[in-house]
C-alpha cells in the first residue's frame, strides 16, 4: 500500500502535495523565517551562508536558545516527527551579517 494510499483511507478522498521554496536573508538580527501554514508537513532548512544560523518557534530565539544549523548544514522537520512544529512560525538569527536560509515546504493541497 502506497502512502497515498494510506492518507486516502484516512481522509476519505486523495490528497495532493505541492512544495516551495524560498531563501530568507539572515543577520545578526531576528527576522521570521516562515509563517504559520497548518498545510505543511515537512520543512527543509538549508544554511546556505558562511554564519551559523539559529531557528527557534519564538521571536525572542538567540544563538543558545534555538536549533543550530551550522554554515552549510540543514534541517529537516517531518510531521510525523515534530507534530505540529512544522506548521508553525520559525524565527532566525545569524552568527553575524550575510547568511542565507533555504526554505523548502511541502504542503497539502486538494
Amino acid at each position: 500500500m502506497e502512502v497515498g494510499d494510506l492518507i486516502a483511507l484516512h481522509f476519505g478522498a486523495p490528497l495532493y502535495t505541492d512544495t516551495s521554496e524560498t531563501d530568507v536573508s539572515v543577520g545578526a538580527t531576528v527576522v521570521q523565517a516562515v509563517d504559520t501554514d497548518p498545510r505543511r508537513i515537512l520543512l527543509e532548512l538549508s544554511n546556505t551562508g558562511a554564519t551559523d544560523i539559529t531557528i527557534r518557534r519564538d521571536p525572542n530565539v538567540t544563538a543558545p536558545t534555538g536549533w543550530l544549523i551550522a554554515s552549510k548544514g540543514n534541517l529537516i522537520l517531518k510531521l510525523r516527527d515534530y507534530a505540529n512544529d512544522v506548521a508553525r512560525p520559525l524565527w532566525a538569527i545569524g552568527s553575524g551579517a550575510g547568511g542565507t536560509l533555504h526554505v523548502r515546504a511541502l504542503v497539502l493541497v486538494g
